[in-house]
């Protein structure tokens, strides 16, 4: 009779899991999902948009509203492109 040796394995390859977004629909990856689907949190009334009120001293404010500007813009990564979509 062979006894089982009591060491686990050194490493285990776990299949990445399906991730829930709106209407349970899924996907495995995280920002295709939240692109194709939208977040989950939609069915429990969280809002769908986003509103901003800006408040600094008015030599700041120019940088804020450049900031703002650019998360309006369409992002394109520089890195990962493989991962990160448009």
């Amino acid at each position: 009779m062979t006894v089982p040796s009591p060491e686990l394995s050194g490493y285990t390859t776990l299949p990445e899991p399906d991730l829930v977004f709106a209407n349970n629909k899924t996907h495995k990856h995280p920002l295709l999902g939240l692109i194709q689907h939208g977040p989950y949190g939609l069915k429990f009334g969280a809002p769908n948009k986003l509103r901003l009120a800006l408040m600094a001293p008015a030599t700041d404010l120019r940088r804020l509203k450049g900031l703002v500007a650019e998360l309006e813009a369409t992002a394109s990564p520089r890195e990962a492109k493989n991962y990160y979509p448009d």
